[in-house]
């Protein structure tokens, strides 16, 4: 079986396919803004943009890993993750509380996604 890594950078890469499934890394926020909300959409759109480069969609998801900064971030992160995820073809997934990097990063997502 062949895997294919894209965006290959220093030590990780921007998503592996195996066995026709897609893994993301954590992804946060490009900027670090002091909005949850803000934070937790730009993690969405690069999720939506990885997957629409490696052919797939949300639409596919298997299982999501949310990382917040801190616990009560949950409410208003967990509002934009609602709107975003497919309500009818939920993913399993694990919400926790870490710290993250890079410093002022208050939200990353992992996801695994069929091809």
């Amino acid at each position: 079986m062949e895997t294919i890594r894209l965006g290959v950078g220093p030590g990780t890469a921007d998503a592996v396919i195996h066995d026709g499934t897609i893994h993301l890394p954590v992804i946060t926020a490009r900027q670090m803004t002091p909005s949850v909300s803000d934070q937790t959409q730009q993690v969405l759109d690069q999720i939506d943009e990885r997957l629409a480069a490696c052919g797939t969609t949300k639409f596919r998801m298997l299982s999501a890993t949310v990382l917040i900064g801190d616990a009560r971030f949950y409410e208003e992160m967990s509002a934009s993750w609602d709107a975003w995820v497919p309500w009818h073809d939920p993913p399993v997934c694990t919400f926790l509380v870490a710290r993250l990097a890079p410093r002022g990063s208050k939200v990353g997502i992992q996801v695994i996604v069929a091809q």
